[in-house]
């Protein structure tokens, strides 16, 4: 678990907290999915919207992944598998210091990864996210939680900028819309894409790649691109950008004078400069 910035709650349009974003940082426990949450929580994957990412768990089930202690007036909820390892014989928890530390002008401060999560929060610095916290303790033994990225807007639960530990009982409808809207639109894109079939040929070719991500043609400068509804985002030990299903398929089959082999040269000779 580490340290997460630039969190923050977010509220229904009544000013009612349904959801806290936890924030992230550049490191890798922050790039590693929260799969393991996930088993925890037993969220399905063959439904739509908010329940996607919500437990199945009923009441009490989830109690033996919750840790809570206060320590000089701090309280923090810690989630997850390492829980347990936190507990000493008499029963009490003890709390990640290092982690979930609160210095400066901080009033709370939070820590995740892909198998646990904490919060720490001062009642006197920061009453609301305090009061929230205590919400959501109530919340998780109730089983009525849930987990998804999000950014700094509520509106947009999709936006990158952390791991948003919600209520969906207290969700608003329209979250839950857009997010039906997002998996929908994610079968279609996932669905184009294996209609290319690019990502066969490159591999079939011997091309290697760390992502070749696809998303919609969007605008005039795409359309003239490519004949495809899609262009991809390659990222690989050479190349990289933004290319059409031609280009990467004359770099797969080593065209002269192939975009893709043509845009990674031009990168390395600039680097010499």
């Amino acid at each position: 678990m580490r340290a997460s910035y630039d969190g923050c709650i977010f509220k229904t349009d009544d000013g009612v907290p349904f959801a806290i974003n936890l924030g992230a940082d550049f490191c890798a426990e922050h790039e590693w999915g929260i799969e393991n949450l996930r088993r925890i929580l037993v969220c399905p994957n063959d439904v739509d919207g908010i329940k996607r990412y919500s437990s199945t768990c009923t009441v009490d089930e989830l109690t033996s992944y919750l840790g809570i202690a206060t320590v000089k007036g701090i309280f923090h909820l810690h989630f997850g598998d390492h829980v347990k390892w936190a507990i000493q014989r008499d029963g009490k928890f003890i709390p990640s210091s290092r982690e979930l530390s609160i210095y400066g002008d901080k009033k709370w401060a939070a820590a995740w990864c892909d198998s646990e999560f904490g919060i720490a929060v001062n009642k006197k610095g920061d009453p609301e996210v305090f009061a929230f916290v205590k919400e959501l303790l109530k919340a998780i033994e109730a089983g009525d939680i849930a987990l998804w990225f999000g950014g700094a807007d509520a509106h947009n639960p999709f936006g990158r900028a952390g791991l948003v530990v919600g209520i969906p009982s207290k969700t608003p409808k329209e979250i839950d819309v857009e997010m039906v809207k997002a998996h929908v639109d994610a079968r279609k894109l996932k669905a184009a894409d294996e209609t290319t079939g690019i990502k066969a040929l490159l591999k079939e070719k011997g091309k290697s790649f760390y992502a070749c991500s696809p998303r919609w043609v969007v605008g005039e400068s795409d359309t003239r691109r490519t004949t495809h509804p899609v262009i991809y985002w390659l990222n690989s030990n050479g190349p990289f950008g933004w290319y059409t299903v031609e280009e990467l398929t004359d770099w797969a089959n080593g065209v002269t004078g192939n975009v893709v082999d043509d845009q990674c040269a031009k990168r390395k000779a600039d680097l010499r400069k």
